[in-house]
């Protein structure tokens, strides 16, 4: 195959004796066509070198993050690939930025893009929240920064892009269930009845333990320690059913409450069987064996497919949360963030520390953890009202010494 001297792009001869013109465009490489003259391929090229006048050639963002994004599955050992996946295909391949050359792209670029996204719409009458925002950055900021390394730029221009203001608001960016609610929740019929048996005690898990979905679709009995212990915990391993790390990439010890604690115990007899070793608690379609104690149609609705999102925020939000009267609004990750307010607020005991609530949420950095610290009031003040009530210092009414006149000094 001959190689003819092109204004853009090669010229190469084809076995049939047509020549093909063949070069980079907007980051990839394409066949522009194949023609039976030279002077044909020639004029075609000197078309595209026109129209590319003050045009760099070579690859765009989104050639790039295709490529990232197959180097990272590839390497097996980058958490959520898959959501990252989502991320950049909705937010990036889609915008302005995308189409860019990788090598053209500036800070001001990038805040332009965030800019853009933060005036999008949700879908559900408002615009894309503060942590969608964040996301889509850094997932930007990733994919740059291994680009930097690969040697196909010199910095990452993401860096030191801050994200728009959040928009100012008097309520709280998530949700979680109040006491009253809890109660409502846990004793409503549908719980009550054979059929919410074992749902009673997935959500009961879920809201006294603070477990991501992913985490609770990945815990194996061995590692739950609820019998002949002193110290009731599990150890959170897995950030998915499939095994692989949590959102911090490392695992992390959380103490039972009592709720939590009786729910497993259940879950780990029921129908007079003691479960132990590596399977997952919350079984799939393909754990569920036969037997006493098991409801395999009610299982067979929790089972997690291998890819796509666990089924059981689903059953959440299709099902059970309408069943029992829960508001709309409340995601099953709500369920997370009611967890680790009652701690903060004291509900349960006494107030716990942000840091001790960072530890048992697995939160990486105390950033997160703060945003429940306006709630530590409440907790305050239910430990001063405790305190009243317990109080066994001095009590001044009964200690103020009466006044009396001092008698004069005989002389």
């Amino acid at each position: 195959m001959a190689r003819v001297n092109s204004p853009w792009g090669t010229i190469d001869r084809l076995p049939s004796g047509n020549y093909r013109l063949r070069g980079y465009h907007e980051g990839r490489e394409r066949t522009v066509g194949t023609y039976p003259e030279l002077a044909e391929a020639l004029g075609a090229a000197r078309k595209m070198a026109g129209a590319l006048v003050g045009r760099s050639r070579g690859m765009t963002v989104n050639g790039w993050g295709k490529k990232w994004l197959k180097l990272r599955t590839r390497a097996g050992r980058h958490r959520g690939v898959e959501e990252t996946r989502k991320v950049w295909a909705r937010y990036i391949t889609r915008s302005q930025l995308g189409g860019m050359l990788l090598r053209d792209v500036r800070p001001k670029h990038v805040a332009r893009w965030l800019h853009d996204l933060a005036l999008q719409s949700n879908g559900r009458g408002g615009t894309l929240g503060h942590s969608t925002l964040a996301n889509a950055r850094t997932a930007l900021s990733a994919a740059l920064r291994d680009a930097v390394t690969a040697g196909h730029r010199d910095t990452n221009p993401a860096i030191g892009v801050v994200l728009p203001r959040r928009q100012a608001s008097t309520e709280d960016p998530w949700t979680f269930l109040r006491s009253p609610e809890l109660e409502e929740l846990l004793t409503h019929p549908e719980f009550t009845s054979k059929r919410g048996w074992r749902p009673r005690r997935v959500f009961t898990i879920a809201i006294f333990t603070g477990l991501r979905s992913g985490e609770l679709w990945g815990l194996r009995w061995s590692d739950v320690h609820v019998k002949d212990t002193d110290e009731p915990r599990i150890i959170v391993r897995y950030g998915n059913a499939q095994g692989g790390p949590t959102k911090s990439g490392r695992p992390r010890v959380v103490p039972l409450l009592p709720p939590a604690r009786a729910a497993l115990l259940d879950l780990r007899e029921a129908g007079g069987v003691i479960r132990t070793g590596p399977r997952h608690v919350f079984l799939g379609r393909g754990d569920v064996p036969h037997g006493k104690g098991y409801d395999s149609g009610w299982a067979g609705s929790w089972h997690r497919p291998a890819k796509g999102p666990n089924k059981g925020t689903r059953v959440w939000r299709n099902g059970w949360r309408g069943r029992c009267g829960m508001r709309p609004g409340v995601t099953f990750h709500d369920l997370r963030h009611t967890f680790a307010s009652h701690l903060v607020m004291g509900s349960w005991g006494r107030a716990w520390r942000l840091e001790e609530v960072r530890e048992v949420l697995g939160h990486t950095e105390i950033a997160t953890t703060e945003r429940y610290a306006h709630l530590a009031a409440e907790g305050l003040r239910r430990s001063v009202e405790e305190a009243e009530r317990m109080w066994c210092g001095p009590d001044l009414n009964a200690t103020r010494r009466a006044t009396r006149p001092i008698p004069l000094l005989s002389k």
